[in-house]
């Protein structure tokens, strides 16, 4: 998540300076205490629960996944201090301890289906990351199609680390929907963009509508996000004097080729609503900051952003198509902010029983988030069963070559135990003495030795080949042969009958395909002369 969660940290970071710069809360300054969630729940719950006993800081600023912030959701709870969270999300959601300034699924997904209704067609294929945000929004989308006449197509899930976008759009082409609507985030967009252009698919004959893609990621995907379009409240090309200011001070703090996005407009002004409500309540204690926060307004980059009583803020939503310059052409705006309904405007009903309903919706998220983990836990019990599986097989075949090679061994030092010179004919070489000979060891090998006479002459060979292996053993062999046979035939140059041995055997061990060879000494006595 490094790709969208880095520019919201120095976002934050700027908004703190400029509080600085004049003159911090209460005449003294913010002193921000940055950490790394890594992209891990597990982390990011650790990191919020250090902050708070370790290092005592008044309030946290961040997260992005909503696995991120329900993680963190019971520490700021248990130790009631405040999360302020700048993304859009699922909603079904409620915390006393967190202020959510980014869109409720009323304020950004369902806005964004009535356009694709009305002006794209009917059919739409649902691609999300794999938790809760996605697929609540992908519930919500259901319900909405299915009052409008509209059409599910396909849908499909991935993990947050996913590359490879083979299969789903195969999957795109053959259902052929009329739209793809994306609630994928992080650098997974970077590879689903780049894959549908590569595909042939194009935003005129399917157009992705995106509520998880902003400036930044499309500054990185590049000409493959051009065409496509995406919901959010904020743009960076709002014509708008208050964002002309904070595009400018942000490009001069961080670079000219750096770009704003709606998460980035939220993460920079939910600093001066929690420093309006720290003032407005003279103190930094939790319960009171909670209390002013309500009601708080502030003149946003995109326009006033008020806080509510349910902790959310009203905001309008926007939809841009994406230009090739990396920015959005607005081509929808519905003018005025939207109420935040993280309950689906069941909160707002007269029906005696909406308090039950609103009760029952806030477990929906949390059994999604249960149905996730489950899978995730059975997928890694299936991914250890295939390891185990393989590491058996492969200890198996271990064991299958040990069995091999040792037989190997056991053939090879049979041969050697009846090719090698026995007592008796050792004893025939009147006039030699044996100093030393050679008797086969428990690694045998190809290793030669032989003693044998024609005539006069007495013939004895050594010879050592690489190896301890059946081939070696076979070389071995070949050897003992070849030279027995010449010799037989009344071969008496050395010289000739180690050519011979050469070329024999380099035909056979290249026939073999073998990388072993043999150093081969001959020496030959006169009878005549052992007296």
């Amino acid at each position: 998540m490094a790709l969208s969660e880095a520019p919201l940290k120095d976002a934050a970071l700027m908004a703190i300076d400029e509080i600085n710069q004049a003159g911090g809360v209460f005449g003294k300054p913010i002193a921000p205490i940055v950490v790394d969630g890594a992209s891990t729940p597990s982390i990011f719950a650790q990191k919020a629960t250090d902050l708070i006993t370790q290092d005592h800081v008044a309030a946290l600023f961040g997260c992005w996944t909503s696995a991120s912030r329900k993680a963190v959701l019971p520490i700021v709870e248990a130790h009631n201090n405040l999360l302020w969270y700048p993304l859009q999300y699922e909603g079904l959601e409620q915390s006393p301890n967190i202020f959510y300034t980014g869109s409720c699924l009323n304020q950004q997904v369902e806005p964004a289906v009535s356009w694709l209704l009305q002006h794209q067609g009917q059919r739409l294929y649902l691609l999300g990351s794999d938790y809760s945000f996605p697929r609540t929004a992908n519930q919500l989308i259901r319900a909405q199609l299915s009052l409008s006449g509209g059409t599910v197509v396909g849908e499909a899930y991935v993990s947050m680390e996913a590359e490879n976008f083979g299969a789903i759009i195969d999957q795109i082409q053959a259902v052929q929907p009329d739209t793809v609507f994306s609630t994928l985030n992080g650098s997974s967009n970077l590879h689903f963009y780049r894959q549908y252009q590569a595909a042939g698919l194009t935003p005129e004959q399917i157009p992705i509508m995106a509520v998880s893609v902003a400036e930044g990621e499309v500054q990185r995907i590049g000409s493959a996000a051009t065409g496509h379009y995406a919901s959010w409240s904020y743009f960076q090309s709002l014509d708008l004097p208050v964002n002309h200011r904070f595009v400018q001070d942000f490009q001069a703090r961080y670079g000219t080729d750096r770009v704003t996005s709606d998460p980035i407009e939220a993460a920079y002004f939910q600093v001066y609503l929690w420093k309006q409500a720290v003032e407005a309540a003279g103190s930094f204690e939790c319960d009171r900051v909670r209390q002013s926060a309500y009601g708080q307004t502030f003149g946003a980059p995109g326009g006033s952003i008020t806080v509510n009583p349910n902790h959310h803020v009203a905001k309008r939503c926007r939809i841009g198509k994406i230009l090739p310059s990396g920015q959005f052409d607005i081509v929808f705006d519905t003018r005025t902010p939207l109420a935040p309904l993280p309950w689906l405007g069941v909160e707002t009903a007269s029906f005696a029983n909406a308090p039950v309903v609103v009760q029952l919706m806030s477990e929906v998220s949390q059994w999604i988030q249960k149905a996730q983990d489950l899978e995730i836990t059975l997928q890694q019990l299936q991914q250890e069963t295939i390891e185990r599986q393989r590491t058996e097989a492969a200890l198996k075949e271990r064991d299958a070559q040990l069995a091999r090679s040792q037989a190997e061994m056991d053939l090879t030092r049979r041969l050697q135990t009846l090719l090698l010179p026995k007592d008796d004919e050792l004893r025939q070489m009147a006039g030699l003495d044996i100093d030393g000979l050679m008797t086969p060891a428990d690694r045998v090998g190809g290793d030669y030795y032989d003693v044998l006479r024609y005539g006069d002459l007495i013939y004895i060979g050594i010879g050592d080949v690489t190896g301890h292996s059946l081939e070696s053993g076979m070389i071995m062999l070949m050897v003992q042969t070849a030279v027995r046979t010449l010799v037989a035939r009344g071969e008496t140059d050395v010289v000739t009958l180690l050519k011979v041995i050469n070329q024999t055997i380099y035909a056979n061990v290249r026939r073999m395909d073998s990388h072993h060879n043999m150093t081969l000494v001959l020496l030959t006595y006169s009878r005549r002369h052992l007296g």
